[in-house]
């Protein structure tokens, strides 16, 4: 099972691989058409953050090709993206802490249903005797 599991994660790897290798060399036959050094760090970020690809591989490689990254637009997308994942971490786990708040009222609200219901039982059994 495990291998399989493996296999499969290697499997996907590579065709993330792949499919983000085709996707940068476009982007960087785009940037030389151009005349220009620098790959935009709006695409590096759209490889990494849509489709997976390692910023590490693609600096590798552009500075293979004797290109730069422009790192601070990227570094910039990267905070506002995390920050966006945080803010939404933090909006999921006040909805499951009011959710267990409602739960855990509607289980008392319950058990003192349930125990008025025991008690009216008593005396209704008491009062018929």
């Amino acid at each position: 099972y495990i291998r399989r599991v493996l296999e499969m994660e290697e499997s996907r790897f590579d065709a993330t691989i792949d499919a983000g290798l085709g996707m940068l060399e476009n982007v960087i036959a785009a940037t030389a058409a151009k005349g220009e050094k620098v790959i935009p760090g709006e695409e590096i970020f759209r490889l990494y953050d849509t489709y997976g690809f390692p910023y590490d591989l693609t600096r590798e490689i552009i500075e293979e090709r004797g290109l730069s990254a422009d790192e601070e637009t990227f570094d910039r997308l990267m905070g506002e993206q995390k920050s966006r994942a945080r803010a939404a971490r933090g909006f999921l786990r006040s909805r499951a802490a009011s959710a267990q708040k409602r739960a855990a009222r509607q289980r008392r609200n319950d058990r003192r249903r349930k125990g008025r219901s025991r008690q009216d039982h008593r005396r209704s059994k008491s009062e018929s005797r």
